[in-house]
């Protein structure tokens, strides 16, 4: 039986402390039962000569401006089939990985037609959160994660919608039939269609109790790019995926609903200001 390669995909944006922290926790994987191939997509304008040399590097790809989270992983998918990768991990810059997460996430493979990610702990302000994967409410067609207040690393696989794309284990085949992320979302969002779009091939996605990983959060996007290019996206998995009979509501409810969280986040900015002078 041919050992399973996994080709890790990391994109390089910015803080380079940031990128490496990350891969160096990939150095203590657990992978008595696999091999890894990383790739390294370094989507930053400026040169730092000592990213390519980091000893778990595999490959390091040198873009000449920021091709985008979609894109840049549709580079390091093309790298990926070159090495012969049996499946593809989509791993976010700003995350730390426990030793352990990866073999758990191949610990249950479903004949190749599933997606699989870990819980992913992260921080909300002062509270640490887990989050279990995501459905969507399809009358607001709004991806919602479900996120909880404790760990719980037990448990069957957990069938859902979608997991986030910043940690995203899926089989080299599927890959190849979806042709990767969708380029035109650039960045937000375009996990969820990936996982929807593969759901119409029969492919189903799980979030696996035992596998975690810490995410830090977006680190390079401004406020209002998040908005900007999340409500774009929202209209194209609208059109894309949603029930027309949603439509009037999904709609309605996105223009309203952006709008609003951006000006909720400026006005928590102005109050902290305000009350710290």
């Amino acid at each position: 039986m041919k050992q399973n390669k996994i080709g890790i995909i990391i994109i390089h944006y910015g803080n380079w402390a940031i990128t490496e922290a990350c891969l160096n926790s990939l150095v203590n994987l657990q992978n008595k039962n696999f091999s890894v191939y990383v790739v390294l997509v370094d989507n930053y304008f400026l040169k730092d000569k000592n990213i390519k040399r980091h000893r778990i590097i595999n490959k390091y790809i040198k873009e000449t401006k920021n091709t985008g989270f979609a894109k840049g992983n549709n580079i390091g998918i093309k790298a990926c089939l070159k090495a012969d990768c049996t499946h593809i991990l989509f791993l976010n810059n700003d995350t730390i990985v426990e030793p352990d997460f990866l073999q758990n996430l191949l610990n249950h493979q479903y004949g190749n037609n599933a997606f699989f990610g870990p819980v992913i702990e992260h921080k909300v302000g002062h509270q640490t959160l887990y989050d279990y994967g995501g459905m969507v409410d399809w009358p607001k067609c709004q991806p919602k994660h479900i996120n909880k207040k404790s760990f719980f690393p037990k448990g069957k696989p957990l069938q859902r919608d979608f997991v986030s794309g910043c940690c995203l284990l899926m089989p080299v085949e599927a890959a190849q039939k979806l042709n990767g992320f969708d380029e035109s979302f650039f960045m937000y969002l375009e996990d969820v269609d990936l996982c929807l779009r593969a759901a119409k091939l029969a492919y189903k996605t799980y979030l696996i109790p035992q596998a975690k990983i810490f995410h830090k959060g977006s680190q390079s996007a401004t406020e209002f790019a998040k908005i900007v290019y999340s409500l774009k996206n929202v209209f194209t998995l609208i059109i894309r995926h949603c029930p027309k009979k949603y439509w009037l509501s999904a709609f309605s409810f996105n223009l309203f609903f952006y709008p609003a969280l951006y000006l909720r986040w400026q006005g928590r900015k102005i109050k902290k200001y305000i009350f710290n002078i």
